[in-house]
């Protein structure tokens, strides 16, 4: 008599785990092509920006040192038994934050925002003035968080760039609220809050800075989707 031992649980959960993760990832990106879509892109070109996104979410590049007024607040991982424990810390000696721009968060999008406004200049005047709504609206709801950045409620951005996409942009809504809820995030919610970055005490904050799943790239994409 044989016996046949029943797979490792671990190894199920892991398994499961994986399939969810992949499963999702081809969601997401699925509505992001479609929505690059809705903006009259072209499939080669839409491929181009979604793996130039993926690739980008690794890169943050530096722009500026600022001297912080705080204590830079770090979190070091401790294992206990096996059981890992984020404890914040604060080192006295490092008190500079570098500001840094990340390349699929921020620099991709905003490329393709402006190549919209080339290809369809009658937009122009109308995304003009979305982004400068959204830049406020954005800027109301933007709050530094210590240690980590400059943070939005996720719906806010990409919900009132649909908004002034529908209310303004007429047939051509997608590519106002796309630009409005790229443009206009990172006015709001980054460039005007600058000022703030010397209190946050975060050694690095990225504009862009979570890459892909950053608020200035989700709310483009969202923003089209909801017009």
């Amino acid at each position: 008599m044989s016996i046949v031992h029943a797979p490792h649980r671990g190894t199920f959960y892991a398994l499961l785990v994986a399939i969810i993760a992949v499963i999702s990832a081809l969601l997401f990106f699925g509505f992001v092509g479609a929505a690059l879509r809705r903006l009259g892109l072209s499939s080669e070109l839409v491929v181009s920006i979604v793996l130039l996104s993926i690739a980008g979410s690794l890169i943050n590049i530096p722009l500026m040192r600022i001297k912080s007024l705080v204590p830079i607040v770090s979190i070091k991982e401790i294992s206990i038994f096996g059981v890992i424990f984020r404890v914040p810390s604060c080192d006295v000696r490092e008190m500079t934050t570098t500001v840094a721009v990340n390349v699929g968060g921020a620099i991709v999008p905003l490329f393709v925002s402006a190549y919209l406004l080339y290809k369809y200049p009658s937009v122009i005047p109308i995304a003009i003035a979305g982004i400068v709504f959204e830049s406020f609206i954005v800027y109301q709801v933007a709050r530094p968080v210590p240690g980590v950045g400059i943070v939005t409620p996720m719906i806010v951005p990409p919900t009132f760039a649909a908004l002034v996409g529908i209310l303004l942009g007429g047939v051509e809504a997608p590519i106002v609220a796309y630009c409005s809820g790229t443009i206009g995030t990172l006015i709001g919610a980054d460039l005007m809050n600058l000022g703030k970055v010397n209190r946050i005490g975060a050694g690095v904050v990225s504009i862009g800075g979570a890459g892909t799943f950053d608020g200035i790239f989700l709310s483009g994409i969202v923003a089209v989707l909801l017009s």
